[in-house]
């Protein structure tokens, strides 16, 4: 397996998930992520975030629905079912470049995940899968339309550093609600205080970026209203 590359041309990949899962943002939002191993030279790495289920509590129908396209075993409801099923994953990625509003650099990005078969369109936290499925499957099965099915646990995936980094700074946008300018100083001096002494945050491992994410849990639960 190679790594994630930061400098991954965009266009279209065929890849192959090496590991996927549901998580819950700090803000509420019920999200999947998938790590896909690229068939290209590199092997490289990249991971897909989709959001099943807004902090609003809306859930996106559009993203289920494209999800079952590409993953025509899953039933719409059961979370813990891509931990067990990554494997059977065999895509077409869209990437896209963008600037990333974090850092200001320049990265690659999945804008679209189509079945090998269609068409094509032109970066994952551990999860208590069964607590995730008892505060969202309600939701999940009236859009489905499906009844509850026995609960078959699931592997979790590890993500790396780059994915955690992203988690955590998707989750700290969540809670802070003050200007960019605000919000980028914020956000360094978070990191400077739950992991002193390391300045170089491009070079954060996964277990520096778990002390992060707890960081910005504790910061979320003082600023956001219940």
């Amino acid at each position: 397996m190679g790594n994630y590359d930061i400098n991954l041309p965009g266009g279209v990949y065929h890849a192959r998930a090496i590991s996927a899962g549901a998580y819950e943002t700090t803000g509420g939002a019920l999200m999947l992520g998938v790590q896909w191993e690229l068939d290209n030279e590199g092997r490289n790495t990249i991971t897909s975030r989709d959001c099943l289920i807004t902090k609003a509590g809306a859930v996106m129908e559009r993203n289920i629905k494209s999800i079952r396209e590409w993953a025509p075993g899953w039933d719409g409801v059961d979370t813990e079912w891509f931990g067990q099923h990554f494997s059977e994953f065999d895509v077409n990625l869209v990437i896209e470049r963008r600037v990333d509003s974090y850092d200001g650099k320049e990265k690659p990005e999945v804008k679209y995940i189509n079945p090998i078969n269609r068409a094509s369109h032109g970066a994952i936290p551990g999860a208590d899968q069964k607590a995730l499925g008892a505060k969202f499957g309600a939701k999940l099965r009236a859009f489905a339309g499906t009844m509850p099915k026995p609960i078959v646990v699931g592997s979790k995936p590890t993500m790396p550093a780059d994915d955690k980094k992203a988690v955590a700074w998707d989750a700290f946008k969540e809670a802070f609600s003050g200007e960019e300018t605000e919000r980028n100083a914020e956000w360094l001096k978070l990191i400077g205080k739950a992991v002193p002494g390391k300045t170089d945050y491009t070079a954060f491992t996964p277990a520096d970026w778990d002390a992060v994410i707890k960081a910005v849990e504790e910061y979320a639960a003082l600023t956001l209203p219940f």
